[in-house]
């Protein structure tokens, strides 16, 4: 995602699902990366591709993150199309 995101307007563009084996490789490697080292594992399986929109960079800036699929993470995600969603980093206790 791109740097200082948190403190940008920040709108969900469009909510899709994706298998994992139709993942680019290196898309895996930089939506998984971890600042300070290390990826996020990421679940071999059908996921959740959502495109945002984030317009507080010297030009606007389209970006793709995934999540784990289940129809209601899916249908919740849907349900925010066009809206505006904050975005906030939390530290798993292996990261910290």
């Amino acid at each position: 995602m791109p740097q200082g995101v948190e403190y940008c307007n920040t709108f969900i563009k469009d909510v899709t699902h994706i298998d994992y084996l139709d993942l680019d490789p290196e898309f895996v490697e930089r939506d998984t990366a971890i600042v300070g080292g290390g990826h996020y594992p990421l679940p071999n399986c059908r996921l959740i591709c959502i495109s945002l929109w984030t317009d507080c960079f010297p030009k606007p800036v389209e970006w793709t993150t995934l999540r784990r699929w289940t129809p209601e993470k899916f249908s919740y995600y849907r349900s925010l199309l066009g809206q505006q969603v904050g975005i906030t980093f939390k530290m798993s206790e292996q990261n910290r």
